[in-house]
C-alpha cells in the first residue's frame, strides 16, 4: 500500500489553439483545404499524451515510486517541461512506459500512462480523488461546477441542473442553428476565414444568447477579446517557481487582470439588472436567479461563478472543437464526402433539429475522433482522500 497525501491529476496535454490562426478556404463544392502547417507537427505528440495523467505528491515512502528522468538539484524536471512539455512528455512515455516520477521543486510528480489509470481515478474511485486547484483555475473562474467539491458542489448542481433538461436543451438548439446560419449567410464560395476566430464569436453569440438572451455581435466580439486576453495572459505555477503577480497595464498578471474586471463587470452589471426587473425571460441568468435548494437561493456570487464558469468553459471547449474538427475534415477529404452525403440524406437541405441527431452516426463519429485527437479540455485536477493500490 502506497500512502500518497497530495496527488494532482492533469489528462492530456493542451495544444495552444490560441496561438495559432487555421486557415480554411472553401471551394464551394465541398472540400476544405488548410494553411495550418503547425498543426502536423503537435498531431503526432496529443496522439501520444492524450490520456495522460500527471501526479503531484509528498510521499512518506520514496522507494515506492516509479523511476523516472533526473532532474536539475532544486528545482527538479520544471525547466524541462517548461521548455518543451509534449517532447518533454513523448520521452517519458518512451523511455518507462506506464507511469514515471519526476521532481517539480520540492514535489514528486508521479505521472500515469495508460487509460486504465484513467479510467481508475476518474471512473472506478471517484469519491477517492477530489479536485484541487493547482495555479489559478478557482481564481478565475471562482466557485462554479468546474472548481467546487464536496456537498457544496452537489447543492450548487442540483441548483443548476434544470439548465439542462430535455425541454431547455432543444430551446439550446433552435438558437444554434439559427446563429450559425447567420454566420453561414457571410460567408462566401473561395475566400479564405479564420475557422478559429469565426467559431469563437459563433459559440459567444449562442452563449449570450442562451445565457443572457442577448444577441449582439458587438457584445460578442468585446467579450471575445477579454475571454482571450485572460487565458492567453492567466499564470500557470510549477512547484516554488512562480511569476510576480504585479497588477501593472505592461505584465501578463496585469493583462490579465483587466480581461477579468471587465468580464465580473459584465456579469455583475447582468444580474443586478435582472434582479430589479424581476422578468423570467426563459434564460439560464433567469432560472439560476429563481433556482431554489431546501429554500435556499444563489447569491450574487454563486450565480456569478457559475454564468463565468459557462462562458469560459463553455465557449472555449466548443471553439477548439469545432476548429479542430475543421482542421481534420481538411485533411481527410474522403471523411469530409461520407458526412456530407450522411448530411444531405437525412436533411435533403434542409434546416437540423434535435430530433435529427440519432439519424447522423457518423457525424457522431467524426466528432468524437476529433475530441480524441485533440481534447479541447485539457487539464483536470485531483487529491487522494485515501491511500489507494495502483500499478
Amino acid at each position: 500500500m502506497i500512502d500518497y497525501t497530495w496527488w494532482i491529476l492533469y489528462l492530456s496535454v493542451a495544444t495552444k489553439l490560441n496561438q495559432w490562426r487555421i486557415d480554411i478556404h472553401s471551394s464551394g463544392h465541398g472540400s476544405l483545404t488548410s494553411n495550418s502547417a503547425t498543426c502536423d507537427s503537435y498531431m503526432k505528440y496529443i496522439k501520444i499524451i492524450s490520456g495522460l495523467a500527471k501526479t503531484y505528491t509528498h510521499m512518506s515512502n520514496k522507494a515506492s515510486l516509479p523511476p523516472g528522468p533526473k532532474g536539475l538539484p532544486i528545482v527538479g524536471n520544471i525547466f524541462q517541461l517548461r521548455r518543451d512539455p509534449l517532447s518533454f512528455v513523448r520521452e517519458i512515455q518512451q523511455t518507462y512506459g506506464r507511469m514515471a516520477t519526476v521532481q517539480f521543486s520540492k514535489q514528486q510528480v508521479v505521472m500515469f500512462l495508460r487509460p486504465e489509470h484513467v479510467r481508475y481515478l476518474l471512473v472506478e474511485k471517484p469519491r477517492n480523488f477530489v479536485k484541487y486547484d493547482l495555479g489559478n483555475l478557482r481564481f478565475l473562474l471562482g466557485d462554479g461546477l468546474l472548481t467546487s467539491d464536496g456537498d457544496f458542489h452537489r447543492q450548487q448542481r442540483r441548483l443548476v441542473q434544470p439548465a439542462f433538461h430535455k425541454h431547455r436543451v432543444e430551446g439550446y438548439a433552435d438558437t444554434m442553428v439559427h446563429l450559425t446560419e447567420e454566420m453561414l449567410e457571410q460567408w462566401q464560395p473561395g475566400s479564405e476565414v479564420d475557422i478559429s476566430r469565426e467559431m469563437q464569436q459563433l459559440t459567444l453569440r449562442i452563449i449570450l444568447k442562451a445565457l443572457f438572451n442577448l444577441d449582439s455581435p458587438t457584445q460578442s466580439a468585446s467579450l471575445g477579446r477579454a475571454i482571450t486576453t485572460v487565458i492567453t495572459n492567466s499564470i500557470r505555477n510549477f512547484g516554488s517557481v512562480r511569476r510576480l503577480r504585479l497588477d501593472l497595464p505592461f505584465t501578463r498578471y496585469g493583462r490579465m487582470m483587466a480581461g477579468k474586471r471587465e468580464l465580473d463587470t459584465f456579469v455583475y452589471e447582468l444580474i443586478k439588472q435582472r434582479r430589479a426587473d424581476g422578468r423570467d425571460v426563459g434564460d439560464v441568468l433567469s432560472m439560476l436567479l429563481q433556482a431554489q435548494d431546501e429554500g435556499n437561493t444563489m447569491t450574487d456570487k454563486q450565480i456569478h461563478d457559475q454564468v463565468f464558469t459557462f462562458i469560459a468553459a463553455g465557449h472555449e471547449t466548443a471553439r477548439n472543437t469545432m476548429s479542430w474538427t475543421f482542421y481534420l475534415l481538411s485533411q481527410h477529404l474522403h471523411v469530409l464526402e461520407k458526412l456530407l452525403a450522411e448530411l444531405h440524406t437525412v436533411l435533403h437541405g434542409r434546416s437540423p433539429s434535435v430530433n435529427d441527431l440519432p439519424k447522423l452516426p457518423y457525424l457522431e463519429w467524426v466528432i468524437n475522433e476529433s475530441w480524441r485527437v485533440y481534447p479541447p479540455a485539457w487539464t483536470l485536477i485531483r487529491k487522494a482522500v485515501d491511500a489507494f493500490d495502483l500499478d
